[in-house]
């Protein structure tokens, strides 16, 4: 849903973030794991590509995300997650 209405609507990651953790404050709807949805929501709202958001939220603590992505990695340092995301270093 939040990918669609991104990519085919074009509604700001903010916005699609928030309507997410609205319907997931609904009293009757269950989430598999929200902790993670949630983690993959501040991603997304933080700038971060939806698909990204999610492979990182969904990363076990303590690996490491290689990315060819700049500016995904330099979002990911800041929002200190315990999953370090690195660019690989061209030789």
């Amino acid at each position: 849903m939040g990918f669609v209405l991104m990519s085919v609507y074009g509604v700001k990651p903010p916005v699609v973030a928030q309507a997410c953790r609205n319907l997931l404050a609904l009293p009757n709807l269950e989430c598999e794991n929200e902790a993670r949805l949630l983690q993959t929501l501040d991603g997304v709202a933080a700038g971060i590509d939806w698909f990204d958001a999610l492979l990182w939220a969904a990363a076990p603590t303590g690996v490491v995300m290689a990315t060819f992505d700049k500016p995904f990695a330099k979002r990911a340092a800041g929002l200190g997650w315990n999953v370090e995301v690195r660019v690989p270093k061209a030789r």
